[in-house]
């Protein structure tokens, strides 16, 4: 995580600017399950999932662009169908007891990004994402 960087202003690369909205996804729901045990967060990470996002990077309607869209829409689920499994999730009253838990594209729970786990990086990011919201 490029903490200098971390909105990809002066360097742009797809890969990284996806794994830093990942790393801060998955820091703001365990920092708000740590700061606000009443809320009860969860996070999801769908992975994957058609629909036409990378054709900023890759051009509208270009054949990599049109290529890209086929593979994903074989290999991976649509926003429709992940829409169906997490729906329930969301008034599935066994949350209550699981605060911060993170959620796979099958709705499975997973494990945070293990760089997390250590304080000084989970600090450090949610010290980038209060100055980000300042």
């Amino acid at each position: 995580m490029n903490f200098a960087d971390i909105e990809s202003e002066h360097n742009y690369r797809w890969q990284i600017t996806h794994s830093n909205s990942v790393i801060l996804n998955e820091t703001l729901v365990i920092n708000t399950a740590a700061r606000f045990p009443a809320i009860n967060p969860f996070g999801m990470n769908p992975g994957a999932i058609k629909t036409d996002i990378m054709s900023g990077v890759l051009g509208q309607s270009s054949l990599p662009q049109r290529m890209q869209e086929i593979l994903v829409g074989l290999l991976f689920q649509s926003a429709e169908t992940y829409a169906e499994k997490v729906a329930p999730l969301l008034v599935y009253r066994a949350l209550e007891d699981r605060s911060g838990s993170l959620f796979n594209r099958n709705v499975q729970p997973i494990e945070p990004n293990p760089w997390l786990k250590s304080d000084s990086h989970l600090g450090r990011v949610v010290e980038v994402a209060e100055a980000l919201s300042a």
